[in-house]
């Protein structure tokens, strides 16, 4: 009975670090996409000026 709760404490405690890390490097990823649109997006236009 114990060793069960001692894992079952050990996985409930891995796992927000866990989706922690998956969500920083999602945030990443879709934060790089947004600023290569952006930059994309300013080159373009200042080619169209010019």
């Amino acid at each position: 009975m114990g060793l069960i709760f001692k894992n079952n404490s050990r996985k409930i405690f891995y796992l927000p670090i866990g989706l922690m890390g998956v969500v920083i490097i999602l945030e990443r990823g879709i934060s790089r996409q947004l600023d290569r649109k952006n930059i994309l997006k300013k080159i373009k236009s200042h080619q169209k000026v010019k």
